[in-house]
């Protein structure tokens, strides 16, 4: 016949066992849980910046309005050089934009398609505008040549 001492051993090993097995389960449901909410806060935050990101690129496009007709000019080859104010409101939008494809291509802003919200503007800012502003726009803005050499075979701009 077993000891008393032996039956309380046992009984201790047991209670212990599911003592662990309890925490891990509900390590378990914690580590679950704390997933959830950080995965949450990623989303509000990105879309706090996709709406920063939308507010800064409306201000730059609309920055450029006074110089709609050098811009126009630019484009038919009826002009060969912009004004230094014109160049520094479309400096002032690609540097934001560069910035922008930054996040996208280092995968800071990676909502379901966030980029094809945004893309096609930068897209065809880039093709129609930097290109003939700039000497070298890859070398002005490199991460946003590298997001549209990415994104541009799916983009079809409209002049």
């Amino acid at each position: 016949m077993e000891s008393k001492k032996d039956i309380w051993a046992r009984w201790s090993v047991l209670v212990a066992l599911l003592s662990l097995i309890a925490a891990l389960i509900f390590n378990g449901f914690q580590v679950r849980g704390s997933a959830e909410a950080q995965r949450q806060a990623k989303v509000a935050t990105e879309l706090g910046l996709l709406a920063g990101i939308q507010t800064a690129m409306t201000e730059s496009i609309y920055a450029k309005v006074p110089y709609s007709d050098e811009l126009a000019e630019l484009k038919t080859g009826k002009r060969t050089r912009i004004s230094t104010a014109a160049y520094q409101a479309v400096a002032e939008e690609a540097y934001g934009m560069n910035y922008f494809a930054w996040l996208f291509n280092h995968d800071y802003l990676d909502a379901p398609e966030a980029d094809e919200l945004l893309g096609p503007v930068m897209v065809c800012e880039y093709e129609e505008t930097f290109t003939r502003v700039f000497a070298a726009p890859a070398g002005e803005v490199p991460e946003l040549a590298r997001f549209v050499q990415s994104h541009a075979p799916r983009i079809r701009c409209t002049p």
